[in-house]
């Protein structure tokens, strides 16, 4: 998809009511078919690119520290509630997406 497209121009074009019905049909037809997702060049918008950073953050700081899923979380801003698998299950989408090992470093065991 082009980058500087929106996924409300994309449902428009495509005639779909709302954008995130396009979206999510685009992201099921890329599953089916074995292709990347989200799509090679599109940016993530709003939320999106804070997950992005935080999950990055979350992936770097275990790579790198000693520290546990538990101390990553509170030093990033995950709920508590979860006691650290909100930053390890980012951090692991964030390894599948961006092609990095995993698991990683002190936090593998």
């Amino acid at each position: 998809m082009n980058s500087d497209r929106t996924w409300e121009t994309v449902a428009l074009i495509l005639g779909y009511s709302r954008a995130t019905a396009a979206r999510e049909a685009a992201r099921r037809y890329a599953l089916r078919e074995r292709l990347p997702w989200p799509p090679p060049g599109s940016r993530p918008r709003g939320r999106a690119r804070t997950d992005l950073a935080r999950a990055r953050q979350a992936y770097e700081l275990a790579a790198t520290t000693k520290m546990a899923w538990r101390e990553i979380a509170s030093e990033l801003g995950y709920s508590q509630a979860h006691q650290g698998r909100a930053a390890l299950m980012m951090a692991r989408r964030y390894a599948a997406r961006a092609g990095r090992p995993w698991p990683i470093g002190p936090n593998s065991a």
